[in-house]
Protein backbone atom coordinates (compact mmCIF):
# COMPACT_ATOMS: atom_id res chain seq x y z
CA UNK A 1 0.00 0.00 0.00
CA UNK A 2 1.06 3.09 -0.84
CA UNK A 3 0.09 6.34 0.91
CA UNK A 4 -0.42 9.87 -0.06
CA UNK A 5 -0.50 8.85 -3.48
CA UNK A 6 -1.53 11.79 -6.13
CA UNK A 7 -4.28 10.83 -8.14
CA UNK A 8 -5.23 13.01 -11.11
CA UNK A 9 -7.93 11.57 -13.46
CA UNK A 10 -8.92 13.38 -16.76
CA UNK A 11 -11.99 13.78 -18.77
CA UNK A 12 -10.18 12.90 -22.04
CA UNK A 13 -12.98 14.63 -24.43
CA UNK A 14 -13.80 17.19 -21.99
CA UNK A 15 -10.42 18.16 -20.59
CA UNK A 16 -11.37 18.74 -17.30
CA UNK A 17 -8.96 17.47 -14.65
CA UNK A 18 -10.40 15.39 -11.46
CA UNK A 19 -7.60 15.16 -8.39
CA UNK A 20 -7.05 12.89 -4.96
CA UNK A 21 -4.83 11.54 -2.99
CA UNK A 22 -4.55 8.00 -1.62
CA UNK A 23 -5.34 7.12 2.11
CA UNK A 24 -3.60 5.21 4.70
CA UNK A 25 -4.90 1.85 3.32
CA UNK A 26 -3.87 3.21 -0.49
CA UNK A 27 -7.12 3.99 -1.35
CA UNK A 28 -8.26 7.23 -3.13
CA UNK A 29 -11.92 7.69 -3.70
CA UNK A 30 -12.92 10.34 -6.94
CA UNK A 31 -17.16 10.60 -6.99
CA UNK A 32 -19.16 12.36 -8.62
CA UNK A 33 -17.64 11.94 -11.99
CA UNK A 34 -19.44 12.40 -15.41
CA UNK A 35 -19.45 9.41 -17.84
CA UNK A 36 -16.65 8.73 -20.24
CA UNK A 37 -13.70 8.04 -21.02
CA UNK A 38 -10.86 9.58 -18.52
CA UNK A 39 -6.67 9.01 -18.51
CA UNK A 40 -5.48 7.95 -14.74
CA UNK A 41 -2.25 9.36 -13.47
CA UNK A 42 -1.02 7.41 -10.52
CA UNK A 43 2.07 9.76 -8.79
CA UNK A 44 3.93 8.92 -5.51
CA UNK A 45 7.96 9.66 -4.84
CA UNK A 46 10.59 7.05 -5.39
CA UNK A 47 8.45 5.45 -7.77
CA UNK A 48 7.75 5.48 -11.51
CA UNK A 49 4.81 6.88 -12.22
CA UNK A 50 2.01 5.21 -13.95
CA UNK A 51 -0.78 6.59 -16.82
CA UNK A 52 -4.05 4.09 -17.52
CA UNK A 53 -5.62 5.76 -20.56
CA UNK A 54 -9.12 5.26 -22.34
CA UNK A 55 -10.42 3.74 -18.85
CA UNK A 56 -14.27 3.83 -19.46
CA UNK A 57 -16.02 5.26 -16.27
CA UNK A 58 -20.41 4.42 -16.21
CA UNK A 59 -22.68 6.79 -14.66
CA UNK A 60 -23.91 5.62 -11.46
CA UNK A 61 -21.51 2.80 -10.51
CA UNK A 62 -18.04 2.65 -8.97
CA UNK A 63 -15.16 1.70 -11.69
CA UNK A 64 -12.30 0.20 -9.52
CA UNK A 65 -9.25 0.91 -11.02
CA UNK A 66 -6.11 -1.08 -8.95
CA UNK A 67 -2.32 -0.13 -9.81
CA UNK A 68 0.81 -1.50 -8.65
CA UNK A 69 3.51 0.43 -9.00
CA UNK A 70 7.28 0.06 -9.33
CA UNK A 71 10.43 1.63 -7.69
CA UNK A 72 11.92 3.57 -9.77
CA UNK A 73 12.98 7.61 -10.70
CA UNK A 74 10.03 9.67 -10.73
CA UNK A 75 10.42 11.58 -13.82
CA UNK A 76 9.63 7.86 -15.73
CA UNK A 77 6.83 6.69 -16.43
CA UNK A 78 4.60 4.16 -18.04
CA UNK A 79 1.30 4.23 -19.76
CA UNK A 80 -0.83 1.46 -20.39
CA UNK A 81 -3.77 1.68 -22.76
CA UNK A 82 -7.16 -0.08 -22.02
CA UNK A 83 -8.84 0.29 -25.20
CA UNK A 84 -9.45 -2.90 -25.38
CA UNK A 85 -11.52 -3.16 -22.96
CA UNK A 86 -15.09 -4.12 -24.37
CA UNK A 87 -18.13 -3.67 -23.34
CA UNK A 88 -20.50 -6.70 -22.64
CA UNK A 89 -24.44 -6.37 -22.96
CA UNK A 90 -25.39 -9.52 -23.97
CA UNK A 91 -26.31 -10.06 -20.10
CA UNK A 92 -29.89 -11.03 -18.09
CA UNK A 93 -32.24 -7.63 -17.96
CA UNK A 94 -31.60 -7.99 -14.02
CA UNK A 95 -28.16 -9.29 -13.40
CA UNK A 96 -25.39 -6.82 -11.53
CA UNK A 97 -22.36 -7.94 -12.09
CA UNK A 98 -18.73 -6.69 -12.03
CA UNK A 99 -16.03 -7.55 -15.08
CA UNK A 100 -11.91 -7.82 -14.26
CA UNK A 101 -9.31 -6.81 -17.06
CA UNK A 102 -6.33 -7.19 -16.19
CA UNK A 103 -3.17 -4.76 -17.35
CA UNK A 104 0.37 -5.01 -17.82
CA UNK A 105 3.73 -3.82 -19.08
CA UNK A 106 5.61 -6.40 -21.68
CA UNK A 107 8.42 -5.68 -19.33
CA UNK A 108 6.39 -5.85 -15.67
CA UNK A 109 7.36 -2.28 -15.19
CA UNK A 110 3.68 -1.76 -13.60
CA UNK A 111 0.26 -3.63 -13.82
CA UNK A 112 -3.25 -2.58 -13.20
CA UNK A 113 -6.58 -4.11 -12.89
CA UNK A 114 -9.91 -2.44 -13.92
CA UNK A 115 -13.15 -3.65 -11.85
CA UNK A 116 -15.86 -2.34 -13.75
CA UNK A 117 -19.90 -2.67 -12.72
CA UNK A 118 -21.92 -3.48 -15.58
CA UNK A 119 -25.83 -3.39 -15.19
CA UNK A 120 -27.98 -3.89 -18.11
CA UNK A 121 -31.58 -2.58 -18.27
CA UNK A 122 -34.40 -4.07 -19.76
CA UNK A 123 -34.48 -4.05 -23.85
CA UNK A 124 -37.41 -0.83 -24.28
CA UNK A 125 -40.06 -1.96 -26.49
CA UNK A 126 -42.86 0.65 -25.92
CA UNK A 127 -42.29 3.67 -28.05
CA UNK A 128 -45.93 4.66 -28.86
CA UNK A 129 -46.66 8.40 -31.11
CA UNK A 130 -50.01 8.78 -28.52
CA UNK A 131 -49.87 7.71 -25.12
CA UNK A 132 -53.87 8.05 -25.03
CA UNK A 133 -56.22 8.29 -27.17
CA UNK A 134 -59.65 8.13 -25.50
CA UNK A 135 -63.02 9.52 -27.25
CA UNK A 136 -64.92 9.76 -24.72
CA UNK A 137 -64.60 10.36 -20.63
CA UNK A 138 -67.37 11.14 -18.53
CA UNK A 139 -66.82 13.46 -15.72
CA UNK A 140 -68.44 12.87 -12.61
CA UNK A 141 -71.41 15.46 -11.06
CA UNK A 142 -68.46 17.54 -9.47
CA UNK A 143 -66.77 17.76 -13.12
CA UNK A 144 -63.60 15.18 -11.89
CA UNK A 145 -62.52 12.15 -13.94
CA UNK A 146 -59.55 10.30 -13.85
CA UNK A 147 -57.36 8.66 -16.56
CA UNK A 148 -54.59 5.90 -15.77
CA UNK A 149 -52.07 6.59 -18.94
CA UNK A 150 -49.16 3.76 -19.64
CA UNK A 151 -45.88 5.54 -19.67
CA UNK A 152 -43.12 4.86 -22.74
CA UNK A 153 -40.19 3.74 -22.76
CA UNK A 154 -39.02 6.64 -24.42
CA UNK A 155 -37.24 9.30 -22.22
CA UNK A 156 -38.88 12.46 -23.65
CA UNK A 157 -41.65 14.67 -22.38
CA UNK A 158 -45.18 14.45 -23.71
CA UNK A 159 -47.35 17.39 -24.15
CA UNK A 160 -50.95 16.79 -22.63
CA UNK A 161 -54.05 18.47 -24.52
CA UNK A 162 -57.72 17.84 -23.37
CA UNK A 163 -61.11 19.10 -25.42
CA UNK A 164 -63.89 19.28 -23.77
CA UNK A 165 -67.56 19.62 -24.77
CA UNK A 166 -70.45 20.07 -22.74
CA UNK A 167 -74.41 18.49 -23.93
CA UNK A 168 -74.78 21.60 -26.10
CA UNK A 169 -71.84 20.96 -28.02
CA UNK A 170 -70.18 24.36 -26.39
CA UNK A 171 -66.45 23.03 -26.83
CA UNK A 172 -63.17 24.24 -25.16
CA UNK A 173 -59.20 23.23 -26.21
CA UNK A 174 -57.20 23.34 -22.57
CA UNK A 175 -53.86 24.29 -24.77
CA UNK A 176 -54.72 27.37 -26.42
CA UNK A 177 -52.44 30.40 -26.36
CA UNK A 178 -52.41 34.17 -27.58
CA UNK A 179 -50.80 37.62 -26.31
CA UNK A 180 -52.17 39.14 -22.91
CA UNK A 181 -53.45 42.87 -23.39
CA UNK A 182 -53.58 44.93 -20.46
CA UNK A 183 -55.81 48.05 -20.21
CA UNK A 184 -55.57 50.71 -17.97
CA UNK A 185 -58.72 52.88 -17.78
CA UNK A 186 -60.03 51.12 -20.57
CA UNK A 187 -56.78 52.06 -22.74
CA UNK A 188 -54.04 49.67 -24.24
CA UNK A 189 -51.20 49.21 -22.14
CA UNK A 190 -48.54 46.64 -22.11
CA UNK A 191 -48.38 43.24 -24.38
CA UNK A 192 -47.56 40.27 -22.78
CA UNK A 193 -47.08 36.79 -24.35
CA UNK A 194 -49.27 33.58 -23.01
CA UNK A 195 -47.29 30.11 -22.84
CA UNK A 196 -48.64 27.25 -23.38
CA UNK A 197 -46.54 25.03 -21.40
CA UNK A 198 -47.85 24.84 -17.88
CA UNK A 199 -44.52 24.27 -16.51
CA UNK A 200 -43.71 28.06 -16.71
CA UNK A 201 -43.14 30.02 -13.43
CA UNK A 202 -41.29 32.60 -14.61
CA UNK A 203 -43.37 35.39 -13.96
CA UNK A 204 -44.10 37.78 -16.91
CA UNK A 205 -43.73 41.43 -15.59
CA UNK A 206 -44.82 44.85 -17.24
CA UNK A 207 -44.69 48.61 -15.82
CA UNK A 208 -47.50 50.65 -16.12
CA UNK A 209 -45.75 53.94 -14.66
CA UNK A 210 -46.12 55.66 -17.89
CA UNK A 211 -49.99 55.11 -18.63
CA UNK A 212 -50.60 56.04 -14.38
CA UNK A 213 -51.69 59.33 -13.09
CA UNK A 214 -52.96 60.43 -9.54
CA UNK A 215 -56.04 58.84 -8.96
CA UNK A 216 -58.12 56.11 -9.08
CA UNK A 217 -57.17 53.03 -11.81
CA UNK A 218 -58.96 50.10 -13.22
CA UNK A 219 -56.78 47.42 -14.52
CA UNK A 220 -57.85 44.93 -16.98
CA UNK A 221 -56.30 41.50 -18.59
CA UNK A 222 -57.46 40.48 -21.99
CA UNK A 223 -56.22 37.35 -23.51
CA UNK A 224 -57.59 34.61 -25.95
CA UNK A 225 -55.97 31.98 -23.67
CA UNK A 226 -58.07 29.63 -21.70
CA UNK A 227 -54.34 28.52 -19.62
CA UNK A 228 -55.53 29.06 -15.58
CA UNK A 229 -52.79 32.75 -14.51
CA UNK A 230 -52.18 34.26 -11.52
CA UNK A 231 -51.99 38.46 -11.43
CA UNK A 232 -50.18 40.29 -8.44
CA UNK A 233 -50.41 44.38 -8.96
CA UNK A 234 -47.69 46.12 -6.98
CA UNK A 235 -47.59 49.66 -6.53
CA UNK A 236 -44.71 51.85 -4.94
CA UNK A 237 -45.68 55.34 -4.08
CA UNK A 238 -45.16 58.50 -2.11
CA UNK A 239 -47.18 60.59 0.40
CA UNK A 240 -46.54 64.16 1.51
CA UNK A 241 -45.78 64.11 5.42
CA UNK A 242 -48.82 65.90 6.18
CA UNK A 243 -51.03 63.23 4.94
CA UNK A 244 -52.68 61.43 8.26
CA UNK A 245 -51.98 57.82 6.67
CA UNK A 246 -48.53 58.86 7.07
CA UNK A 247 -48.23 60.73 10.23
CA UNK A 248 -50.96 58.87 12.20
CA UNK A 249 -50.97 55.60 13.21
CA UNK A 250 -51.47 52.77 10.62
CA UNK A 251 -53.91 51.28 13.19
CA UNK A 252 -57.48 52.24 14.32
CA UNK A 253 -57.46 54.06 17.21
CA UNK A 254 -58.88 52.03 20.12
CA UNK A 255 -57.21 48.63 18.44
CA UNK A 256 -55.61 47.32 20.71
CA UNK A 257 -52.44 47.68 18.34
CA UNK A 258 -53.18 51.05 18.22
CA UNK A 259 -49.98 53.51 18.94
CA UNK A 260 -49.53 57.42 19.28
CA UNK A 261 -46.25 59.21 18.94
CA UNK A 262 -45.18 62.75 19.49
CA UNK A 263 -41.33 63.94 18.97
CA UNK A 264 -40.80 67.81 19.87
CA UNK A 265 -37.72 69.53 19.59
CA UNK A 266 -37.35 72.98 21.78
CA UNK A 267 -35.77 74.97 18.81
CA UNK A 268 -34.66 73.56 15.52
CA UNK A 269 -32.71 77.03 14.68
CA UNK A 270 -29.28 77.27 16.93
CA UNK A 271 -25.43 77.85 16.87
CA UNK A 272 -23.32 75.16 16.54
CA UNK A 273 -22.41 73.58 20.20
CA UNK A 274 -26.26 75.39 21.25
CA UNK A 275 -28.08 72.53 23.49
CA UNK A 276 -31.49 71.58 22.02
CA UNK A 277 -33.79 69.43 24.00
CA UNK A 278 -36.20 66.70 22.39
CA UNK A 279 -39.72 65.82 23.94
CA UNK A 280 -40.32 62.76 23.15
CA UNK A 281 -44.17 60.68 23.90
CA UNK A 282 -44.95 57.18 23.15
CA UNK A 283 -48.15 55.41 24.20
CA UNK A 284 -50.65 52.66 23.58
CA UNK A 285 -53.90 54.48 22.73
CA UNK A 286 -56.56 53.14 25.63
CA UNK A 287 -53.47 51.62 26.92
CA UNK A 288 -55.02 48.37 25.61
CA UNK A 289 -51.98 46.32 24.20
CA UNK A 290 -49.12 45.22 26.13
CA UNK A 291 -45.50 44.49 24.82
CA UNK A 292 -42.62 46.86 23.78
CA UNK A 293 -42.44 49.04 21.47
CA UNK A 294 -39.54 50.94 19.68
CA UNK A 295 -38.94 54.81 19.71
CA UNK A 296 -37.05 55.99 16.67
CA UNK A 297 -36.41 59.74 17.35
CA UNK A 298 -34.64 61.16 14.06
CA UNK A 299 -31.74 63.59 15.08
CA UNK A 300 -30.13 66.32 12.75
CA UNK A 301 -26.88 65.06 10.66
CA UNK A 302 -23.77 64.51 12.81
CA UNK A 303 -25.42 65.95 15.86
CA UNK A 304 -23.68 64.89 19.62
CA UNK A 305 -26.32 63.31 21.71
CA UNK A 306 -25.75 63.68 25.14
CA UNK A 307 -25.80 60.14 26.75
CA UNK A 308 -25.73 61.43 30.30
CA UNK A 309 -29.39 63.00 29.53
CA UNK A 310 -30.32 59.39 27.94
CA UNK A 311 -29.11 58.23 31.54
CA UNK A 312 -31.13 60.45 33.60
CA UNK A 313 -33.94 59.60 30.99
CA UNK A 314 -33.95 55.94 31.22
CA UNK A 315 -33.42 56.70 35.37
CA UNK A 316 -36.40 59.19 35.42
CA UNK A 317 -38.92 56.51 33.56
CA UNK A 318 -38.30 53.48 35.51
CA UNK A 319 -39.17 50.16 34.06
CA UNK A 320 -40.71 51.94 31.25
CA UNK A 321 -37.86 52.51 29.35
CA UNK A 322 -35.45 49.36 29.09
CA UNK A 323 -32.57 50.95 27.14
CA UNK A 324 -31.37 52.99 24.47
CA UNK A 325 -29.42 53.07 21.35
CA UNK A 326 -27.49 55.90 19.36
CA UNK A 327 -27.01 55.06 15.85
CA UNK A 328 -25.76 57.99 13.15
CA UNK A 329 -28.96 59.53 12.33
CA UNK A 330 -31.14 58.26 15.45
CA UNK A 331 -31.41 57.41 18.61
CA UNK A 332 -33.66 54.29 19.37
CA UNK A 333 -35.79 53.62 22.73
CA UNK A 334 -36.82 50.48 23.63
CA UNK A 335 -40.15 51.42 25.46
CA UNK A 336 -42.72 49.42 28.16
CA UNK A 337 -45.53 52.76 27.69
CA UNK A 338 -47.58 53.03 30.83
CA UNK A 339 -50.86 53.84 31.05
CA UNK A 340 -51.53 57.66 29.03
CA UNK A 341 -47.79 57.38 27.40
CA UNK A 342 -44.56 57.35 28.37
CA UNK A 343 -42.60 60.84 28.46
CA UNK A 344 -38.83 61.63 28.52
CA UNK A 345 -36.64 63.96 27.03
CA UNK A 346 -33.07 64.11 26.32
CA UNK A 347 -30.52 66.89 24.84
CA UNK A 348 -27.85 66.98 22.12
CA UNK A 349 -25.94 69.48 20.45
CA UNK A 350 -25.11 70.20 16.55
CA UNK A 351 -21.43 69.54 15.61
CA UNK A 352 -21.08 71.85 12.31
CA UNK A 353 -22.74 74.48 10.73
CA UNK A 354 -25.82 72.60 8.45
CA UNK A 355 -29.89 73.46 6.93
CA UNK A 356 -30.88 70.19 6.71
CA UNK A 357 -33.81 67.86 8.00
CA UNK A 358 -33.41 64.63 10.37
CA UNK A 359 -34.22 61.19 9.97
CA UNK A 360 -37.86 60.25 10.05
CA UNK A 361 -38.91 59.20 13.72
CA UNK A 362 -41.03 56.25 13.75
CA UNK A 363 -43.13 54.13 16.93
CA UNK A 364 -43.54 50.70 15.82
CA UNK A 365 -44.72 47.12 17.98
CA UNK A 366 -42.02 45.02 18.75
CA UNK A 367 -43.74 42.21 17.37
CA UNK A 368 -45.85 43.77 14.92
CA UNK A 369 -44.04 46.35 12.87
CA UNK A 370 -47.02 47.14 11.23
CA UNK A 371 -48.25 48.82 14.21
CA UNK A 372 -46.66 52.14 13.50
CA UNK A 373 -47.06 55.76 13.90
CA UNK A 374 -44.64 58.27 12.24
CA UNK A 375 -42.97 62.25 12.68
CA UNK A 376 -42.17 63.79 9.68
CA UNK A 377 -38.51 64.97 9.90
CA UNK A 378 -37.40 68.31 11.19
CA UNK A 379 -35.70 70.87 9.48
CA UNK A 380 -32.60 72.45 11.49
CA UNK A 381 -31.06 75.78 10.91
CA UNK A 382 -27.56 75.47 11.98
CA UNK A 383 -25.40 78.77 11.94
CA UNK A 384 -21.33 78.62 12.43
CA UNK A 385 -20.38 79.00 16.15
CA UNK A 386 -18.64 82.17 17.26
CA UNK A 387 -14.89 81.72 16.66
CA UNK A 388 -12.65 81.92 19.41
CA UNK A 389 -10.41 85.38 19.94
CA UNK A 390 -6.80 85.45 20.38
CA UNK A 391 -4.77 88.73 21.89
CA UNK A 392 -1.33 88.82 22.16
CA UNK A 393 0.33 89.50 25.36
CA UNK A 394 3.89 91.41 25.59
CA UNK A 395 6.70 89.37 26.95
CA UNK A 396 9.71 90.75 28.38
CA UNK A 397 12.71 89.18 27.84
CA UNK A 398 15.41 89.38 30.79
CA UNK A 399 19.41 88.81 30.07
CA UNK A 400 21.42 88.77 32.72
CA UNK A 401 24.53 90.89 32.76
CA UNK A 402 28.28 89.33 32.61
CA UNK A 403 29.48 89.91 36.29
Amino acid sequence: MITNAKLTLTNQAAGIVYEGTSNEQGICLISNLPPGTYRVLAESPSFRAYVLTSVPILSSNITDIEVTLQVGAVTQSVEVSAESVQLQTQRSASSTFVEQYWLRTKSGAASGKINMPLATPRLREYFPETLLWQPEILTDRSGNTRVKVPLADSITTWKVSVIASTLSTTAAASMSAGPARILVDGKPGPELSVSTDLRQLTPQRADLTAFLVPGRHTVNIQSGSTSPASVYVNTSYYLPWTDPSVSGSTVASGDAESVRYDVKFDRTSATVGDSIRCTVHAERVGFRGYGMVLAEVGVPPGAEVDRASLDAAIESAGWHIQSYEVQPDRVVFYVWPRAGGTNFSFTLKPSFAMSAASAESVLYDYYNPQARASVPPAHFVIAPGSQPTTAALPCDSHVPSAP
